[in-house]
């Protein structure tokens, strides 16, 4: 350490200090080995800044024990010895350390005794310090007033300190809703602090400029600033708990809720295990709201309750008022609020008022006035729906969305049902511009869940009414619309292309690794690695909509496009299932059962046609009994779902035309076509009439000429080879990619504008994600996003393979899956599987749907060609008939 410790005393110890941002490993490493030395213990000044060095990276590294004992020495070092700035000095990291303890009476103690002791180089310093605790203790206007003086009267030399005191002020302009400035404020922070080189802080700027873009809702560009930002904290040596807790909020913005409430834990352990009980509440703050928006209200209610007894040790009385709110709210998402509720309720709106806590005050009369609705108070719960109702013309625009719930609200407490309709669509607006900022589909359908009540307000006044044109309008403002919008390309497509690849080959080798007996865990751990980052590549591309579009579908645009077709609408209002049948020039709204009733009885088919096409050897009493429980609930499903629509006296709806049926999300997995009133007709899916409608208006009239046709195979199946074979003799002019050739590169590459594409191949669908639902090729996965990078997907598409059809279900009726990413890149007819097939069966399927396409008819026509050509006494038979469905125009 002698080439350390030659040189002034003080300069040493200052130098140490000064590293505290950026290595505070080493800087402590130095500070300590300065104390040791006797040169630096006969300087007081020296050794007061060393002491102080030693406490400041502590803190850093959440030693708060060790911050706490340094800063106390450090103050009396230089007390004693009469030097009143260093002395205040010690007192600031005092006063910081005590306060990331959660103790703020001694924090607020430490800093008045900074300001008695400050001199006018050291009083700057002092006014942000207290700036920064009012704002965390929520007095917004005496922090911004601390925050103003604090900037008055630090000198433009001292970079770091206004740079300090810039990051206060934007925090707390946050706060008060003012996040242009916050913006600006973060950003002039970055810039002085790299000037003053410090590189950490800088990285904490880029981090907090990041927070402000998301509450300006460009959430992809906020995301890109979080990512770019984490590399550099880790660079530099930061722990990251701190910063997790606004990732958590802008995770749970985009309703990323499994992530958020993942990271919302893992933050809540390590501030606890740090002993930072200030942070430490705030991340269960945190941890409640996630619980709320993922409907788990007893573990929120348990979290807030939590919390704000933290929040009342450590003086806090803003941020418990904002747990008794939660709390309350946890309370009606239960179903079970009483009088003390409400009474807690009401009392935290003037609790939050009175500190300056706007944004959270009008959110929490939303609730009090809910509260209040509901126990028959509607006089009561005006007034807070009006106060609520504030945030609707300026702000966030999630704000601006709660606002415009409060407002749908009181007109339907007034019996305003129109104006309480005008409402809710504008809320809906206002949410599809916040959606169209974003590129990733994932992002886009998950946002959906920020209109789930409004669109159920306005849907329930529509059925109350019994008006089907009503009711289809706004089933179709909450339905698929991400698939509905512009189609955007990541903004690093070399990048992702070679994430993906190397995703591939993991998945590869992992497979490989089990068929030899090798441990796969490696392998799994890099594939997790490699997901992460394809879904932070994605997450970061910005929209390219307006978001103007409502979504809204008129009974005059799906009579025009019907023809003899019948548009089956199905829709699920509070647990119930009704439909909106149009055909033959009429409209009807049709009351039908429960709809947990129908998923269960699907359930249940779906796991016998499983067991029906697994490839093993079965007893004919076995197998005639798979038979039977996919034809009893074949019916079962028919007689809930379809019969009601008939009219019992009628054959079928439109006499035998074709069927468009538009299910709710959870019911896209029901094989419609095999329900017995729907045989011998032609019947397609689609995910919304809007989509039908765009897919139906972009269909080529059929012609001689077939186009471009692509056949290719994927490997481990042995008929999906004779299957191309076969097909080939149909399509004698395709592209066939079988063996080596049938890479995802070049498969991609095929499918890219086809006018007419087939796959046959192993069909992964996952359920954890389904953006990573693949299609086994012989290099790896095709996935979901492999197709978002198509500039033209294939205008007909055959998936030949298990579940390909299969689609996840998020917020609002969005579909997630391989159908719904061909449906949103412009295919208007997919035939595929819902359920697993058996090999052997589907290559006679498949022969025969496409001798049916090759005669010029459509994709649905088709199906139900080669649907009837199988034998339904053969179990394999009656799978491959039941299993494929036709997605689309039809």
């Amino acid at each position: 350490m002698a080439d350390v410790l030659s040189g002034d005393p003080v300069a040493l110890a200052a130098a140490a200090l000064e590293r505290t941002d950026d290595d505070p490993q080493r800087a402590r490493t130095d500070a300590l080995a300065l104390l040791d030395d006797p040169s630096v213990r006969r300087v007081p000044e020296a050794l007061s800044v060393a002491h102080r060095a030693v406490a400041r990276a502590a803190l850093e590294l959440d030693d708060l024990d060790e911050a706490s004992r340094q800063a106390r020495r450090a103050a009396k070092v230089a007390v004693d010895a009469g030097l009143s700035a260093r002395a205040a000095e010690a007192q600031l990291t005092l006063a910081g350390t005590e306060a990331t303890r959660g103790r703020w009476k001694a924090a607020l103690q430490a800093l008045d005794t900074a300001e008695e002791l400050a001199d006018d180089t050291v009083v700057g310093r002092v006014l942000s310090t207290r700036a920064t605790m009012f704002w965390v203790l929520g007095r917004l206007d005496d922090a911004l007033a601390a925050s103003d003086a604090a900037l008055d009267t630090l000198d433009a030399s001292e970079m770091g300190a206004r740079a300090t005191a810039l990051n206060t002020r934007a925090g707390i302009l946050i706060q008060l809703g003012r996040f242009g400035e916050a913006r600006d404020a973060f950003e002039m922070a970055e810039t002085l602090f790299t000037a003053d080189h410090k590189v950490a802080s800088a990285a904490e700027m880029h981090h907090f400029r990041g927070m402000a873009v998301a509450h300006l809702g460009d959430l992809p560009e906020a995301l890109t600033l979080f990512e770019e930002a984490e590399a550099l904290l880790i660079r530099a040596g930061k722990p990251l708990a701190s910063y997790d807790l606004f990732r958590i909020d802008h995770l749970r913005s985009a309703r990323l809720l499994d992530e958020a409430r993942t990271l919302a834990e893992r933050t809540v352990g390590a501030l606890d295990a740090a002993g930072m009980r200030s942070l430490a509440a705030d991340a269960r703050l945190r941890l409640t709201e996630v619980l709320l928006d993922a409907g788990r209200p007893d573990e929120a209610r348990a979290a807030a309750r939590s919390a704000a007894v933290m929040f009342g040790r450590q003086g806090r009385p803003v941020h418990a008022a904002i747990c008794r709110y939660l709390e309350a709210r946890a309370m009606v998402d239960a179903d079970r609020a009483d009088a003390t509720t409400i009474r807690r309720a009401v009392a935290s709106t003037a609790d939050l008022e009175a500190q300056g806590q706007l944004a959270q005050a009008e959110a929490a009369h939303l609730v009090a006035g809910r509260l209040l609705l509901t126990a028959g108070r509607g006089d009561e719960a005006r007034g807070h729906l009006e106060r609520a109702a504030a945030s609707r013309s300026s702000g966030p625009a999630l704000g601006r969305l709660r606002g415009w719930h409060a407002e749908a609200l009181r007109q339907h407490q007034l019996g305003d049902a129109s104006g309480a309709q005008r409402a809710a669509a504008a809320g809906l607006r206002v949410l599809g511009r916040h959606r169209a900022a974003m590129g990733a589909t994932e992002l886009r359908a998950l946002a959906a869940g920020h209109g789930r009540e409004l669109a159920e307000l306005g849907l329930g006044i529509a059925l109350d009414q019994g008006r089907p044109a009503e009711v289809l309008a706004w089933t179709e403002r909450f339905r698929a619309g991400s698939l509905a919008m512009p189609p955007v390309r990541p903004p690093d497509e070399e990048r992702l292309a070679s994430t993906l690849a190397a995703l591939r080959s993991t998945v590869t080798e992992s497979r490989n690794a089990v068929l030899d007996g090798d441990d796969p865990a490696p392998y799994a751990r890099r594939q997790a690695r490699l997901e992460t980052e394809v879904q932070k590549l994605t997450r970061q591309a910005g929209g390219n909509g307006s978001g103007d579009d409502d979504g809204t579908v008129t009974m005059a645009d799906v009579r025009d496009r019907l023809d003899d077709r019948v548009l089956v609408e199905l829709l699920e209002h509070k647990g119930r299932l009704a439909a909106v049948v149009v055909g033959d020039g009429r409209a009807r709204l049709v009351e039908l059962g429960r709809e947990a009733d129908a998923i269960a009885c699907l359930d249940g088919l779906r796991l016998a046609l499983r067991r029906l096409a697994a490839p093993v050897r079965r007893r004919p009493v076995v197998a005639d009994a798979l038979r039977a429980a996919v034809l009893d609930s074949l019916a079962e499903l028919d007689e809930g779902l379809i019969a009601p629509l008939l009219g019992r006296r009628e054959r079928s709806v439109g006499g035998d035309g074709p069927v468009v049926v538009v299910p709710t999300a959870a019911l896209h997995r029901l094989p419609w076509a095999a329900l017995p009133s729907m045989r011998g007709r032609v019947l397609t899916v689609a995910p919304s009439a809007r989509v039908w409608l765009r897919a139906a208006a972009g269909r080529a009239v059929p012609g001689d000429d077939p186009g471009r046709v692509v056949l290719a195979a994927g490997p481990g199946l042995e008929h999906a080879h004779v299957e191309v074979s076969t097909l080939s003799g149909i399509w004698p002019t395709a592209s066939v990619l079988v063996g080596d050739q049938a890479g995802t590169r070049a498969v991609s590459e095929a499918l890219d504008g086809a006018t007419l594409a087939h796959i046959a191949a192993h069909g992964d669908f996952r359920q954890d994600n389904p953006l990573f639902s693949s299609l086994r090729l012989v290099d790896g996965p095709l996935y979901v996003y492999d197709i978002e990078g198509l500039r033209t997907a294939p205008r007909t598409i055959v998936l030949s393979a298990c579940d390909s059809g299969v689609q996840a279900a998020a917020t609002g009726d969005e579909l997630l899956g391989l159908a719904a990413a061909l449906l949103a890149r412009g295919t208007t007819d997919l035939v595929a599987s819902v359920v697993p097939v058996p090999d052997e069966a589907t290559t006679t399927f498949m022969a025969a749907l496409h001798i049916g396409l090759a005669a010029g008819r459509s994709p649905a026509e088709a199906r139900l060609i080669a649907a009837e050509s199988m034998d339904p006494s053969d179990g394999f038979g009656l799978v491959t008939a039941v299993a494929f469905s036709s997605f689309g125009a039809g």
